[in-house]
């Protein structure tokens, strides 16, 4: 069994091979789309659920296998317009400009999603450690 810990939203895609130098999850799948599951684990949403699920080591998430795969996925069937965002601040970040407004789409776009309430939206700004 593994672990990783973490500090915030953590989660990267990559398409170039890269040396992993410490502990990482490395994700690969020919179910979910790869863009879209960056966008859906990166988001606000599941930062708020990682945080009140997942185990905690002083202020950092402990994140191991187990506890991952039981993290509730909704996949719609069309995900272009998160990939399209995915890489739209892949291209940003790579050009060291400011992505806080797309990140912000994808996290409206992931509370739409699942429907979430007025309320619930709410409750996860105010929680979620930027």
């Amino acid at each position: 069994m593994f672990a990783a810990h973490t500090r915030g939203r953590s989660f990267s895609y990559a398409e170039e091979p890269f040396y992993g130098s410490r502990n990482l999850f490395f994700i690969k799948s020919n179910r979910v789309d790869l863009k879209f599951l960056t966008a859906l684990l990166n988001s606000k949403l599941f930062y708020f659920y990682m945080h009140e699920r997942l185990k905690h080591n002083g202020d950092l998430l402990q994140i191991d296998k187990n506890q991952f795969m039981k993290i509730p996925l909704y996949v719609p069937k069309n995900t272009s317009e998160f990939d399209a965002i995915v890489d739209a601040i892949i291209h940003k970040k790579k050009a060291g400009e400011d992505t806080k407004e797309l990140e912000d789409k994808i996290d409206a776009m992931i509370y739409d999603l699942y429907n979430l309430t007025q309320e619930e939206k709410e409750l996860i700004e105010k929680s979620v450690i930027q």
